[in-house]
């Protein structure tokens, strides 16, 4: 995702599976002079994680400090009784 650019990621269940929660990570460059640098300014910001519908977990993002960042959705599944 470039600087300045915000997306919606989302991870989906296999079929027949429900979205019992999710989670994220994000992979960046460290900033000239390390990661203490830029611990308080949040680079990159979380807007938002949450079930998307009953089968996907979307996370949106925005990226405000490097050239280019990877993001990275994850949703916990599991097939679940009626």
């Amino acid at each position: 995702m470039p600087r300045q650019d915000g997306a919606v990621v989302v991870a989906r269940c296999p079929a027949g599976k429900m979205v019992l929660g999710g989670g994220w990570s994000i992979e960046t460059p460290l900033p000239p002079g390390g990661a203490d640098d830029h611990m308080d300014a949040r680079p990159v910001r979380i807007d938002f994680q949450r079930p998307a519908g009953a089968s996907s977990w979307e996370v949106s993002f925005t990226n405000r400090v490097f050239d280019q960042v990877r993001v990275e959705v994850y949703a916990i599944c599991a097939t679940v009784a009626p």
